[in-house]
């Protein structure tokens, strides 16, 4: 009999591209969301999808102040100070359409890593969509007063505590990677770059996929027209403002 592990590895199927071409691919696959939960949103949420209730959940307090002070006036946006545990655990089944965990789940023990990926399964509509290093990317803060990458003192939050890899997702989920997209540490520039991995789980009838598909075409066409017509100086200008306004 084959083994489990071989098992696995053998029914995951993994799509390999180039770094510039990762982008319009993920926007690609991923749906609309009126709703999304957006974890471990640091000081930058996503900006994949612009849903009508963007909910971001981050358990530093030191980013949560950040997020409502640049956030404040924006009726989108609701910043949740907690674990991701809390958060999720007070939510219904099938109660946002997406759930967001973008350079998240390395941050976490590869158990709790396992329980948040069932939780998200469990509070998600339409689609949870992941993003993390391919493998295991050593990152620690064991000075508490040293600053973080966003020059806070987020450290503990920052450190990593697992790696993941194609197989530790089941056949439901689709794999998109790039083998050499990290090429910077904690530290600066690295010599040896390190890959990562979209995981993407997707819920529900091919027809709702085709019409988000159809939504992120048009998008994707309209912001192909911009920059072949538009100056860089002005859609630097234009996303300054949008910026201090959302």
């Amino acid at each position: 009999m084959m083994p489990a592990c071989q098992i696995a590895k053998e029914r995951t199927v993994i799509r390999w591209v180039a770094k510039d071409q990762l982008p319009g691919l993920i926007r690609s696959k991923v749906r609309h969301g009126d709703v999304i939960l957006d974890v471990g949103s640091g000081i930058e949420p996503q900006t994949l999808v612009w849903p009508k209730l963007h909910i971001c959940v981050e358990a530093h307090g030191e980013y949560v102040s950040y997020l409502r002070e640049r956030l404040a006036g924006s009726p989108r946006y609701l910043v949740m100070n907690s674990v991701w545990e809390k958060a999720l655990g007070i939510l219904p089944d099938k109660s946002v359409d997406i759930v967001f965990a973008l350079d998240f789940i390395e941050h976490l023990s590869k158990e709790d890593g396992l329980a948040f990926v069932a939780e998200a399964e469990r509070v998600a509509r339409r689609q949870v969509v992941i993003f993390t290093p391919l493998g295991y990317f050593p990152q620690t803060y064991d000075d508490a007063t040293a600053a973080d990458r966003w020059g806070m003192h987020g450290g503990y939050w920052q450190t990593h505590r697992s790696g993941w890899v194609p197989e530790d997702f089941s056949e439901a989920w689709e794999i998109i990677g790039c083998r050499d997209y990290h090429t910077e540490d904690q530290h600066g520039a690295s010599t040896d770059p390190i890959g990562c991995i979209w995981a993407i789980r997707t819920f529900g009838t091919a027809s709702g996929f085709a019409e988000g598909s159809r939504e992120m075409e048009r998008r994707l066409r309209l912001r192909a027209l911009v920059r072949r017509h538009v100056p860089a100086w002005c859609r630097s200008i234009v996303r300054s403002i949008r910026r201090r306004i959302s």
